[in-house]
């Protein structure tokens, strides 16, 4: 998913792989502690949920953030039109997913002991439809039952409708880009401020209406070519912004949202700064290479190996020494399934060229 390494900046890379650890272990956090008390992660929970940001919220505001970013670096060397632009992010996503549907159906399948896994819920068979087009996740966190697996989370429902939107937020970034900014960022604080009121059921960092502007940040900054003559002002800026943001003990009067775009803007600013550093480590490009080469296979399998390891442990209580195990067990079966997904979707990519 997304640019090969040599085509972009490595910052982008490193941006994304911290995204996916967060996101890994607020899961683990979430199904081995809150939801199952199988181990006590207070811990880590307090470092994920802080007072003026969510780090979960704020992993994948970074996730989309650098999706606009790679993206407008593709489509100014590509120039594709709306249908050829959908056409090839549609292959690039849909065909990991459906791989990654399918192994984890058989797998669901197998610890319910049944054929369908479904049986029993009262859902249309056409809104199997959802599933076909990786919106079944997010469709369900709008309320509406759907044969879900948790593949890929809200989050590629999500991302799906920002790709629908590039083009179009791409033309007038280029003809428009200080109109743009304006409007798109009073109408994102306008939402924010007024989510409760506009009658979503949706979470509102899980929104589409709320992360498009996340989405037109990436594209925005990565078009700006003048940012390294403010490196002085904005480094420092965008340090103090992170450390303020992660640890004032007194909550900020503004809704959260707006809070975790500045921390992600900052984090972009500030890791861009860095690219050069990066770059000059040898054994960290290697490693960011092959990372990013699976890292949308792991982002899609991730959540489902850790519930269906939880629910074969029969969410029993273990010890340290149990949960460190545990949690290696979910890296082992999540690298393998998505170098499996990775292997088979390559040979359909082929199939189809």
């Amino acid at each position: 998913m997304g640019i090969k390494l040599e085509n972009r900046k490595l910052y982008l890379d490193i941006l994304k792989f911290i995204a996916i650890f967060i996101v890994f272990v607020y899961h683990i956090v979430m199904d081995n502690f809150v939801v199952h008390n199988m181990y006590n992660l207070s811990g880590l929970f307090s470092l994920i949920d802080r007072v003026n940001v969510h780090m979960a919220m704020f992993a994948c505001s970074l996730f989309i953030m650098i999706s606009g970013a790679t993206l407008k670096i593709s489509q100014d060397k590509n120039n594709l039109n709306f249908i050829e632009f959908m056409k090839k992010r549609g292959l690039r996503i849909l065909i990991p997913f459906y791989i990654s549907y399918f192994i984890c159906y058989i797998v669901k399948c197998f610890n319910v002991g049944r054929l369908n896994p479904f049986y029993g819920q009262p859902i249309p068979r056409w809104r199997f439809i959802f599933t076909l087009i990786g919106m079944d996740e997010y469709i369900s966190a709008n309320g509406i039952a759907t044969y879900t697996l948790g593949i890929g989370e809200w989050f590629l429902g999500c991302i799906i409708l920002c790709y629908l939107f590039f083009i179009i937020l791409y033309r007038l970034n280029e003809k428009y880009n200080i109109l743009t900014f304006v409007v798109l960022s009073l109408y994102y604080v306008y939402v924010c401020f007024n989510y409760d009121k506009l009658g979503f059921r949706i979470a509102s960092h899980m929104n589409f209406v709320c992360q498009v502007y996340n989405f037109y940040l990436g594209m925005l900054l990565i078009s700006i070519k003048s940012l390294d003559k403010y490196k002085k002002l904005l480094m420092p800026i965008s340090i103090f912004l992170i450390a303020l943001i992660c640890f004032c003990p007194i909550p900020f009067r503004i809704p959260m949202n707006i809070t975790v775009t500045i921390m992600t803007l900052s984090a972009f600013v500030l890791f861009n700064y860095l690219n050069d550093w990066f770059m000059n480590s040898d054994g960290l490009v290697r490693f960011i290479n092959i990372v990013s080469k699976y890292s949308y296979e792991f982002f899609l399998v991730h959540h489902f190996v850790i519930y269906q390891v939880n629910y074969m442990l029969n969410y029993r209580q273990i010890n340290t020494l149990g949960m460190i195990l545990v949690i290696l067990v979910d890296l082992v079966i999540i690298c393998i399934l998505s170098y499996v997904v990775k292997r088979i979707s390559n040979t359909i990519y082929k199939l189809i060229r």
